[in-house]
């Protein structure tokens, strides 16, 4: 029998989206690469492409993954070699690119289309513009930025904790001094920003598959660097591992080191994170009851870096497929217009500011983006309050850091591979999203 007639691919002709953000068509805004872009559709046979973007797991896949977990919990990484893999991860990032050089890491190819502030940056027309990438690598997100720019004004520059990395792009043919820089950096420094970037001077700074790097201990350092580089309504572009992505679940016994946080055959760690994850390192809210399986020392090490000017309010919403606002000092919950997230800019929390209205806006996929308001008391008080990310029908200001960003956008990437010539199916998972400074959010150098 022939196969079912495919429709005719829509040519795309405006910036994707996040892949969370479906529409009814048979190409997805939203699918960061050339093989995706595809809704399956019950009539519509898996195996007649390579990609599809968005697809729901079954009783099937949640019973392998909740096996896969069971089964790396009961073979852990012994503590000695987690201490071991703690103790100093740059060098073995320094091995693997001793190895693999330039081989291992395609270039990104979508990254403008995913990220338009990068695009905006990269015009002839735009002025002098600064984009710092963090966990730079061999080169995949600096080449075609810099293959890309027609700005004279361009100030890029790559930082990675592995000298090794830093040596492959330095020497790559495409490395381009007069418009970029690469240098040695650990984004979880205790000694603060590199010495090359001023504070408050980042128009975009881009986290791309790098924050997965780190162990939890070291994420309030990062997201205080991050913080003090980006300049007052800078933006922050994130890309990285999703929680149950295969890569996770295919990993054998004793490569899990705790929730979320594994070491490869290689020795390299990797984190998988979920939405709730990113909503509290980012943006200070933590969920309280949910679906979410947390660490044991997570709260014990969330209490012990809380800001001081955290709000102790629990907020309860109740969920529409649009838009809900919550007011906290009250605990009412009433459904809203739908709010555009970038039209608002609020800074750091202000002791004694526990009376806002937080904005927040989920569409029907689960996509979060949210802005806040003060409410009548706070509004004559003349306070203002850090937006929270609300991510579960419970949550608490719970701060990592009292260095927190503003959420445009947050969202989860599910994409489904075929290999087809084998029969097999491959369940992808990535986590994408994007935040910006406060406008008041500088800090002091």
């Amino acid at each position: 029998a022939q196969p079912a007639q495919q429709p005719a691919r829509v040519p795309r002709t405006e910036p994707q989206l996040l892949a969370d953000q479906l529409v009814a068509d048979e190409l997805i805004k939203g699918a960061p690469s050339r093989n995706g872009g595809r809704l399956l559709t019950a009539e519509r046979d898996p195996w007649t492409h390579n990609a599809w973007d968005q697809v729901e797991w079954g009783q099937e896949e949640e019973a392998f993954a909740q096996s896969a977990l069971e089964r790396q919990r009961g073979s852990p990484v012994p503590q000695h070699l987690q201490d071991k893999f703690n103790a100093d991860p740059a060098a073995q990032w320094d091995t693997f690119y001793a190895h693999n050089k330039d081989n291992f890491f395609k270039d990104r190819a979508w990254l403008q289309n995913e990220f338009p502030e990068l695009k905006d940056c990269l015009k002839a027309d735009s002025g002098p513009k600064r984009i710092v990438e963090v966990g730079c690598g061999n080169g995949s997100t600096l080449f075609p930025l810099l293959a890309a720019n027609e700005n004279p004004l361009l100030d890029l520059h790559g930082y990675d904790y592995s000298k090794e990395a830093v040596s492959v792009v330095k020497t790559h043919a495409s490395f381009d001094p007069k418009y970029c820089t690469c240098e040695v950096w650990d984004l979880s420094s205790k000694a603060g920003i590199p010495p090359t970037v001023e504070p408050n001077s980042v128009d975009v700074l881009t986290l791309i598959f790098c924050f997965s790097a780190l162990h939890p201990d070291e994420w309030a350092q990062a997201v205080e660097n991050v913080y003090r580089m980006l300049k007052p309504g800078g933006i922050l572009l994130f890309r990285d591992y999703g929680r149950n992505d295969l890569a996770m679940l295919r990993f054998k016994a004793n490569r899990y080191m705790q929730d979320g946080l594994y070491v490869r055959g290689d020795n390299t760690r990797v984190y998988f994170f979920e939405r709730d994850d990113l909503a509290y390192i980012f943006g200070g809210v933590r969920a309280k009851t949910g679906d979410r399986s947390e660490p044991e020392n997570d709260t014990a090490q969330s209490s012990d870096v809380a800001s001081p000017h955290t709000s102790s309010t629990t907020t309860t919403l109740t969920t529409t497929t649009d838009t809900t606002t919550t007011t906290t000092d009250t605990g009412v919950s009433t459904a809203t217009e739908e709010n555009d997230a970038d039209a608002h800019h609020t800074g750091l929390p202000t002791p004694g500011a526990d009376d806002t209205t937080t904005i927040v806006t989920e569409t029907e996929s689960g996509e979060l983006s949210t802005s806040t308001a003060p409410s009548l008391s706070s509004a004559l008080a003349n306070l203002s309050v850090a937006p929270s990310a609300v991510a579960s029908p419970s949550t608490s200001r719970e701060t990592l850091t009292p260095f927190r960003l503003d959420l445009l956008q947050l969202g989860v990437d599910r994409r489904l591979l075929l290999n087809r010539k084998r029969q097999i199916k491959m369940f992808r998972v990535w986590m994408q999203g994007r935040w910006r400074k406060p406008l008041d959010g500088a800090v002091e150098e």
